[in-house]
């Protein structure tokens, strides 16, 4: 994450011309209600009615979800106007083939760096709708991979999974946001006029980032 972030997103030194503007919320000393206030009511009602209608969040193992990340990963062709990358049009066996050999999903032993990944589900028959892989470097998390699948998102699921996010990263007893200061969501100008107005309403700002220089962490 350094080698990919410094020089492109985030300065070592200060802002410089090319810097991509990042989508960041800070939460350093924040509270659940000061960040549900960032969002408008349009995200807090979406996330409401994901909940009316059967959705839930919770922590998951993705390799305990292979099939149902497939399925969220294929069930659109196009998003923000442009193809589903190479990436995402794995098929189920290449994702399983990936995965073979790889070290087993747990929670994490350093606290600020890590990789985690939330997924909302149906109650009704459990099954994966959307997810959010979660990135810790230093003081700030990165929204990495961040799909829900096409038939669910009309009911506000991935409202429902960022107000978890936001209540997760306040929560006081969790090890693995203590010191979090920053959520960031890639570039603040990708994507076009959804995700735009999704990051707005959302409660994401833009800036540049840099390193700080007493320690050379964002």
């Amino acid at each position: 994450m350094q080698k990919s972030l410094v020089g492109r997103y985030i300065g070592a030194s200060g802002p410089f011309e090319g810097q991509i503007i990042a989508a960041r919320i800070p939460v350093a000393g924040a509270t659940l209600e000061s960040l549900r206030s960032r969002t408008n009511q349009f995200s807090r009602r979406a996330a409401r009615k994901a909940v009316r209608g059967g959705y839930e969040v919770r922590a998951m193992d993705p390799m305990e979800h292979l099939e149902g990340i497939v399925e969220v990963n294929h069930s659109l062709e196009e998003r923000c106007g442009k193809p589903m990358t190479d990436a995402y049009r794995r098929s189920l066996e290449e994702l399983r083939n990936e995965a073979e050999g790889s070290i087993k999903f747990a929670s994490p032993m350093c606290g600020r760096h890590w990789d985690l990944w939330r997924g909302v589900f149906a109650r009704e028959g459990n099954g994966l709708c959307g997810y959010a892989r979660l990135r810790r470097n230093g003081d700030y998390m990165l929204y990495g991979q961040w799909l829900g699948h096409g038939d669910h998102l009309e009911h506000g699921i991935m409202h429902l999974l960022h107000h978890d996010i936001l209540e997760w990263v306040t929560d006081t007893g969790s090890s693995e946001v203590k010191g979090l200061a920053n959520l960031v969501y890639a570039a603040w100008h990708s994507g076009g006029a959804g995700l735009q107005y999704w990051k707005r309403a959302s409660g994401f700002e833009p800036v540049r980032l840099i390193l700080d220089p007493a320690d050379k962490r964002p």
